[in-house]
């Protein structure tokens, strides 16, 4: 289905795009998901049986061995396992990214712990995310973690206009900015 992580990796892939950046899009094979992106950037599908995927991972790893991948961005905690072997079978120095879309409690099995090593950054969409995962997950290192909120686009800050807090009477402690 298309939901709020494919939205946030449309406008991440278009902003990149506009940057010069390469962008290839691994997905399942999901028409919701693949005909809405597929004119905008390349896609290509994957099985992604499970966390330890061989036949996902091995493809994944000829990705980044023929295309020279230098990031690989996850949305889905489930795939980090996978992409470390891809990386591992690669035999490339990439550097992982991953992005908590939801605000969940949820712990690494333990067994995974050592494919989160290989994450250079997780990204989380909101300051309580960050907080209820990171409370469970106390092992990760805090310097890893950062908030960046979802799909805000750069804007300019023209100073004529009124604030926002101003025209709705936001008071300063009612909603985070």
């Amino acid at each position: 289905v298309w939901g709020g992580a494919e939205q946030y990796i449309l406008d991440l892939s278009i902003a990149l795009s506009e940057k010069g950046h390469n962008i290839t899009y691994l997905a399942y094979n999901s028409p919701a998901v693949i005909n809405r992106l597929k004119n905008i950037i390349e896609v290509e599908t994957l099985p992604f049986i499970c966390s330890i995927d061989i036949y996902s991972a091995q493809k994944i790893s000829n990705i980044i061995k023929r295309k020279k991948i230098d990031i690989i961005h996850i949305h889905d905690t489930k795939f980090v396992p996978l992409v470390s072997f891809a990386k591992y079978l690669s035999n490339y120095n990439v550097k992982i990214v991953l992005t908590r879309h939801i605000a969940r409690a949820s712990r690494i099995f333990p067994l995974f712990r050592n494919a989160y090593k290989d994450i250079h950054k997780i990204i989380f969409v909101s300051h309580l995310s960050k907080t209820l995962w990171t409370n469970v997950n106390k092992w990760i290192p805090k310097e890893k973690c950062e908030v960046i909120h979802n799909s805000i686009p750069d804007y300019e800050i023209n100073n004529e206009s009124e604030s926002i807090r101003k025209k709705f009477n936001i008071k300063p402690d009612e909603i985070e900015v």
